[in-house]
């Protein structure tokens, strides 16, 4: 307590163990005053191997200065769960950093602290050099699988709170869960003009919903299955000023790329299934290899265009016209799963053949999109067979003669189109 510690220029503090700084007459961490003059400081690293070793901050009192760093290096390589700078609960100051941090080994964890007004704790970076935040490895480590948290995953981040001075380019904001159930889940938004930028990672994931096919404006069917992936979404707020508490009018937005983790409830392998070439009319028009897109708040537009992803990993939606295209902050990434399309009008018919069934079924028109049809027996009408595939012939009228049927028996019959 009472303490005053001023980092000079080109100067290294080496921190190894909590701290504490209550009451004091000036709490400035980072700049170096002499003669009237304010100069940047130095380097604080948050240095430590103990094994249990948690770095805990707390400040308290008026001291408007008391928690602003300049260059800021996280490099505590102890046991995982321990391997964070934890601005605790009841602590009435931010980190600020006036020029860069380096998340070389380690967290910094901001989640569950609060300020006395009420606010979220955050890490503000005041530098608007897109390099201001960096991690050794960018983007984070793609796993074989999408439920898979490499260790690489669960380090180097922060698992809460991070505002960004932006202007003019495209900025890193490594954010993510709880280090063994989410770890990071990397984002980049590209901004034009400039304001600041605060991003949240929040693990709720958002519901089904139905929407028309986003690439195909005027489909017959507007209604379609999206499946948010439930890694979660991204809180993504602009800011007038560094210290600002309400979201600004900032509406130049221009792309937010999400990088998704441990993800199970979509292919295993993050991969759109049987993908095809962006021409390839499957989907009611829908690329199959475009089966990850990126979206505001339980909606796709805008745009309404063909923008997606053949993998999971890496999603970008482009072309906002503002952080609330649909009322909202929060952006994600849904799964648009292959769905039934609706048969075109088909006549089926089955009647005798001698000791055989013979069924004719008319198709007007056959669509550029059907692929083939299956035919399915049953003895009552509702637990069906599988009896034949019929592949696309561009024909309007289609036969098929079953053999396999027994005198003084009702059979049901049905075609699926595909």
């Amino acid at each position: 307590n009472n303490a005053e510690v001023n980092s000079r220029p080109n100067s290294l503090i080496q921190m190894q163990g909590d701290y504490h700084n209550n009451n004091g007459s000036h709490r400035s961490t980072g700049t170096h005053n002499a003669n009237g003059n304010t100069n940047t400081g130095g380097t604080l690293e948050f240095n430590a191997s103990d094994g249990a070793q948690t770095f805990r901050i707390t400040m308290s009192g008026t001291d408007q200065q008391r928690w602003t760093l300049n260059d800021v290096i996280i490099n505590n390589t102890s046991a995982i769960a321990n391997r964070h700078v934890q601005i605790l609960n009841n602590t009435d100051r931010d980190m600020w950093i006036n020029g860069t941090l380096t998340l070389t080994s380690g967290r910094i964890h901001t989640e569950g602290a609060n300020l006395s007004g009420g606010g979220p704790t955050e890490v503000r970076v005041l530098n608007f050099a897109p390099t201001a935040v960096s991690r050794p490895t960018w983007p984070p480590i793609q796993p074989a699988n999408f439920p898979d948290l490499p260790s690489q995953n669960q380090d180097q981040y922060i698992y809460g709170y991070l505002r960004r001075n932006v202007a003019n380019n495209t900025y890193r904001f490594p954010v993510g869960g709880a280090y063994n159930t989410r770890g990071i889940q990397g984002v980049e938004v590209t901004v034009g003009g400039s304001h600041y930028v605060r991003v949240w990672f929040d693990p709720t994931a958002f519901s089904i919903f139905t929407h028309p096919t986003y690439c195909r404006p005027g489909d017959p069917t507007p209604s379609y299955t999206y499946v948010p992936l439930d890694n979660g979404r991204w809180l993504i707020q602009p800011f007038g000023t560094i210290d600002a508490t309400s979201p600004s009018a900032a509406t130049t937005l221009n792309s937010v790329r999400m990088y998704n983790r441990v993800v199970s409830n979509s292919i295993n392998s993050g991969n759109c299934p049987a993908a095809g070439s962006p021409g390839d009319l499957y989907w009611a028009g829908y690329p199959t290899n475009l089966c990850f897109i990126g979206y505001n708040h339980n909606a796709l537009q805008p745009p309404n265009n063909c923008e997606g992803n053949s993998t999971g990993w890496n999603v970008i939606r482009t072309s906002f016209s503002s952080y609330t295209p649909n009322g909202s902050y929060f952006y994600a990434t849904a799964w648009a799963q292959n769905v039934p399309l609706p048969a075109e009008d088909i006549k089926l018919a089955a009647v005798p053949a001698g000791s055989n069934i013979s069924l004719t079924w008319e198709v007007t028109p056959e669509r550029e999109h059907v692929l083939g049809y299956e035919l399915y027996r049953s003895l009552d009408g509702v637990n069906f067979s599988r009896i034949a595939q019929v592949d696309k012939q561009g024909r309007t009228v289609y036969h098929h003669r079953d053999a396999y049927v027994q005198p003084l028996t009702r059979y049901f019959y049905r075609v699926d189109q595909h």
